[in-house]
C-alpha cells in the first residue's frame, strides 16, 4: 500500500480540488492511502476583506511549498488562481487536472 501526504490550504475550493486529485490518483494507484495536511498560510489567516493587503500569491502557497521542499508532504494541491508564474526552488507544477464544477 502506498501512503501519500498532501499539503493544502484548507479552504473549500482546495478541499474540492483535493478530492478530484485523489480520485484521479486512486485509479492509477490501487490501495492508495492519503493523509491531508492543512497548512495555515499567511493569506489564509486574513479575513477576506484584508486579503488584498498580502504581498502576492505566495501568501497562499509558500507554506505548502516549504513543507514540500522539507519532505513533510509529497505533493501540494492549490487553486490555479493562487499560483504565481514562478514557483520556488525545489518545487514544480507537475500536473493540472481538468477543472471540476463550481464548489
Amino acid at each position: 500500500m502506498r501512503r501519500l501526504r498532501i499539503g493544502i490550504r484548507g479552504n473549500k475550493p482546495v478541499l474540492t480540488q483535493t478530492r478530484i486529485v485523489l480520485d484521479l490518483l486512486s485509479h492509477g494507484v490501487p490501495g492508495l492511502k492519503a493523509q491531508v495536511k492543512v497548512a495555515k498560510t499567511p493569506g489564509g489567516r486574513l479575513p477576506p476583506e484584508k486579503r488584498w493587503e498580502t504581498d502576492g500569491k505566495g501568501a497562499f502557497t509558500d507554506e505548502t511549498g516549504s513543507l514540500l521542499v522539507d519532505g513533510d508532504i509529497d505533493l501540494a494541491v492549490h487553486s490555479k488562481k493562487d499560483l504565481s508564474i514562478e514557483v520556488g526552488a525545489g518545487v514544480r507544477i507537475a500536473a493540472t487536472p481538468p477543472p471540476g464544477g463550481p464548489s
